[in-house]
């Protein structure tokens, strides 16, 4: 299933680039609406290896690959009990400043294929109410 996502903050390209690549272990700015905790395992230049855990309707621990794109974008592979998904990140100058295109390529495995037909919806309104509390964070200088 492929979700596509747009979002708009304030800031100019570097600086959105700069703080959504951050990744920090237990990060106080995780939305905590998907995610409930991230670890940092490893950073090679562009590459970094991490681990997750939330809910999205059940718990889910994931491991990522995420491979930094500067200065405009990145990618993530994850894998995790619920299936694995490839998402892209590209960030565009927009009038007001930067716009966020996100496309989520999300492979379910197991009893979860079954709420694929009924889950889109739910994915993409969890993601994006996570996406919607990072924008008002960066807004707000956190």
């Amino acid at each position: 299933m492929r979700l596509r996502l747009t979002k708009r903050f304030q800031r100019s390209v570097p600086d959105v680039y700069a703080w959504c690549t951050e990744f920090r272990d237990s990060d106080p700015e995780l939305s905590r609406v998907r995610l409930r905790s991230r670890k940092v395992i490893r950073r090679e230049g562009n590459l970094i290896e991490m681990e997750e855990t939330g809910t999205m309707g059940f718990p889910f621990v994931a491991q990522y690959i995420v491979r930094l794109r500067p200065p405009d974008g990145w990618e993530a592979d994850a894998r995790s009990n619920m299936g694995r998904t490839h998402n892209t990140y590209r960030l565009f100058p927009d009038v007001e400043g930067t716009r966020l295109e996100m496309t989520f390529d999300v492979h379910l495995r197991g009893p979860y294929r079954l709420f694929a037909p009924f889950g889109r919806g739910f994915i993409v309104r969890k993601i994006s109410r996570e996406w919607d509390d990072y924008v008002r964070a960066m807004d707000a200088g956190r």
